[in-house]
């Protein structure tokens, strides 16, 4: 989208009285593996690398909090795509769908 370049690395201020506390409480109760309620589920991704797998979370339906960034961010990193021949063709194999279907268990 044209002109999104310009904010490339920009962090925008917390508004007037508020600080990142609440915030930082949150992240260290996702990294020590304490569970936060569900309403929270939703920005799972603000929780960085502790939100992956993170114990206390399970998608309904395979998703987490009905948010795509917090899903993700809960699958975690996708694996590497490798390709197989198949002819005169490649195949993708990147692992996806199987994680998919482990978040519904």
């Amino acid at each position: 989208m044209a002109g999104l370049d310009a904010w490339a690395g920009v962090t925008l201020p917390l508004p007037a009285g508020l600080d990142d506390r609440t915030l930082a409480a949150l992240r260290e109760a996702v990294r020590r593996g304490n569970g936060l309620p569900e309403k929270y589920w939703h920005g799972l991704e603000a929780f960085g690398a502790a939100a992956y797998r993170a114990p206390f979370v399970h998608p309904r339906n395979g998703v987490v909090g009905g948010s795509a960034a917090a899903t993700a961010a809960w699958l975690g990193p996708a694996r590497p795509r490798t390709t197989r021949p198949c002819g005169t063709c490649t195949r993708p194999s990147s692992g996806t769908a199987d994680r998919w279907r482990a978040s519904r268990r």
